[in-house]
């Protein structure tokens, strides 16, 4: 009890529960997680961000896809190493689930420079205006991004 967890890029106290309807939740402020689960905390914790991934994401991507004129495919949160997102040449998204640790504007960046792969596949000069066009600041947050990305919870796990 008592470590911070971002989310959405505020910090919350854990607080360990003795029963609960889940494993972990977010209620008024606290990350909740239930005794029974802490021989495996990682777990369940990155559980839980995958959830609020698959629940939160989708709105998010759906704005820039549209501000884009992307048409994307299927987007899936989990585990990627160390990148933040990939993208198929179909336009399948992949999301880091620890990217839900990030401030939304953050996020958004991620999901902008995933999108812009839909179109240009590298990382040439005609990809970074492609997302400097959906996002004028995109270098600013680029860099904050690199600022905050090795402060973020990333367990060592088999996941």
């Amino acid at each position: 009890s008592g470590e911070g967890f971002p989310y959405l890029g505020r910090s919350h106290r854990l607080l360990i529960v003795e029963t609960g309807p889940t494993d972990v939740r977010l209620l008024r402020g606290r990350l909740e997680i239930r005794q029974d689960v802490l021989h495996d905390a990682s777990t369940a914790l990155i559980a839980w961000y995958t959830r609020r991934g698959v629940s939160w994401l989708p709105g998010r991507l759906r704005l820039w896809a549209q501000r884009m004129d992307v048409a994307c495919g299927e987007l899936r949160v989990r585990p990627l190493g160390y990148r933040w997102g990939s993208c198929s040449l179909h336009g399948d998204l992949n999301i880091h689930w620890a990217t839900m640790q990030l401030p939304p504007d953050l996020i958004d960046y991620v999901l902008v420079h995933e999108l812009a792969h839909v179109h240009v596949p590298n990382h040439s000069e005609r990809f970074w205006r492609t997302v400097q066009r959906a996002m004028p600041d995109c270098h600013a947050r680029r860099d904050r991004l690199r600022r905050l990305g090795p402060d973020l919870w990333l367990p060592e796990t088999k996941t």
